[in-house]
């Protein structure tokens, strides 16, 4: 495998050449793990690296803990629910944490993922860790908490981690030993006062016993194995001399479209109502993106002629919902035929309707089915387009703006009832 002038490229140089040099020096050992990073849902090239690192030493009990993930949607174990691996995560910021609840809910429901809020100290971490139910043998620990990083990996006994990922400072060269003063409630101002170097994270993890088995090659990552487990499976020497990379941030990983759920756990039929456990109903297919309001609120526009709704029933049992819509009132005058809609739930006998009023609510009965969930198939006798209709340089086609966040169930109604 050829990496010449793979990081000479750029006109930065990162830290300076000599790093470059050394880096691609290393790339063509076969034991260098820098080769086979790659990311699915890390930051950068850890996901490749976590993986060659359990390819080497296998797995035992597929557990993870990991600080500092903000939502989750980009972090070191992310890919690892996708393998049956379970875990904890915690993170101090609670927004982060409420984002966690929602786009990972599948795998929290199931147990297979925890996560919890906590700003993380070295006085406190193993009492969180075993409040949790932790403890003994785990195969993987991460810390990135932007600053007492050292600390808290030194203060770790509640649990024995195989492999442990740790953040480092990268623009300290590998010759210099140094970490931050310790200060309990530290918060990184985004200076380079943050975390340790990575000489002084090899010298804490040899003392903890283990061994530096590499770093990424953007230069924020560090990965440790047990010295007992390690063996000679690694590049050697195992010193940060050997196996630093300085920080390269304009090096950067893509990895197809952007995430925004968890794609783990999901359950089939369900859509987005795996990530929202609270509401009853979701868009299924035909609809444009979410339109929300100050409120929180959304509204989505249809964008086919025929499009669906998923009504969640696998919590209570419901017998009719009240749909809300909007249409403007310029379109019902600009129609030639007078408008409507097609409404079927599953399979039984559709309804016509005419929609005559700027905002109602279809009031529909919901047979009982038994199933975890129905389909509402709503076809509208024609799409508008705002451009056209409205003079707005909005060029999409419309239909009917199903206002989501508002369905609810009812008593009951008579199939297509407006109230």
């Amino acid at each position: 495998m050829d990496f010449s002038g793979l990081l000479l490229k750029e006109h930065t140089i990162w830290g300076g050449l000599r790093w470059n040099l050394l880096t691609e020096k290393r790339l063509k050992k076969r034991k260098c793990l820098e080769q086979y990073g790659y990311k699915v849902y890390s930051q950068n090239d850890e996901d490749g690296i976590i993986q060659e690192i359990f390819r080497r030493i296998g797995v035992t009990n597929k557990t993870f803990i990991e600080f500092g993930v903000q939502n989750g949607l980009e972090s070191n174990c992310h890919y690892l629910l996708f393998q049956g691996w379970n875990g904890l995560w915690m993170d101090g910021d609670g927004e982060a944490i409420r984002e966690i609840q929602k786009r990972f809910y599948p795998v929290l429901k199931t147990g297979q993922l925890a996560c919890k809020r906590a700003f993380i100290t070295r006085e406190n971490i193993n009492q969180l860790i075993s409040e949790q139910g932790f403890s003994g043998e785990i195969d993987l620990l991460s810390i990135d908490v932007d600053g007492n990083d050292y600390y808290i990996w030194e203060a770790v006994t509640a649990v024995s981690p195989r492999v442990v990922i740790i953040e480092y400072n990268g623009k300290l060269p590998p010759d210099c030993d140094w970490k931050m003063a310790y200060h309990a409630y530290h918060v990184w101002e985004g200076s380079d006062w943050h975390g340790a170097s990575l000489k002084a994270l090899q010298r804490l993890g040899e003392r903890l016993g283990y061994q530096l088995v590499g770093t990424g090659l953007v230069g924020v990552n560090a990965f440790f194995v047990k010295k007992e487990i390690a063996g000679n499976l690694f590049y050697k020497p195992a010193t940060a001399e050997a196996l630093y990379n300085p920080l390269r941030l304009l090096i950067c990983h893509k990895c197809g479209h952007p995430a925004r759920y968890c794609l783990a756990g999901q359950q089939e039929g369900l859509g987005l109502l795996n990530y929202e456990p609270d509401a009853i109903a979701a868009a299924d297919f035909g609809f444009h993106g979410r339109e929300y309001q100050n409120s929180g609120m959304y509204a989505q526009w249809m964008s086919e002629v025929k499009s669906q709704i998923i009504i969640r029933e696998d919590q209570e049992a419901i017998h009719a919902v009240a749909i809300p819509y909007n249409l403007p009132a310029e379109v019902l005058r600009s129609v030639k035929k007078p408008y409507s809609v097609t409404i079927q739930v599953e399979r039984e006998e559709p309804q016509v309707l005419p929609v005559e009023q700027e905002a109602g609510e279809f009031c529909i009965a919901l047979p009982d089915t038994g199933q975890a969930f129905l389909r509402i198939t709503f076809t509208v006798s024609e799409l508008w387009s705002p451009a056209e209709v409205l003079g707005t340089g909005d060029g999409r086609s419309l239909g009917l703006n199903i206002h989501f966040s508002e369905i609810r169930a009812i008593e009951d109604a008579v199939p297509g009832q407006e109230p």
